[in-house]
């Protein structure tokens, strides 16, 4: 079973946040870095429950992808993966 994966407005903001710092120093690390992290999210997809539950929550979720945690959420009835927000390690 596939999973549709999607986006709330503020890990759309996230996203292109961290592009944008990582270009400062170099445009080609930038794309990089977030096609990596494209990848992994897309692994949701096809496998929803492979990030760490959040607060023993079995749908709330962390992903840990390199120095950046993906906070997603399983929306099972719909069989979609919410991308809630991502944050770099040493933000709170």
């Amino acid at each position: 079973m596939s999973y549709e994966l999607i986006y709330a407005k503020r890990a759309e903001r996230d996203f292109v946040d961290i592009f944008d710092y990582i270009a400062q120093d170099s445009i080609g690390s930038a794309i990089q870095y977030t096609e990596n992290l494209r990848v992994r999210l897309n692994r949701l997809m096809e496998s929803p429950r492979i990030g760490i539950m959040k607060d023993g929550k079995d749908l709330e979720r962390i992903l840990i992808v390199d120095k950046h945690k993906v906070h997603y959420r399983i929306i099972s009835n719909k069989e979609q993966v919410l991308i809630r927000y991502i944050k770099h390690e040493k933000q709170r």
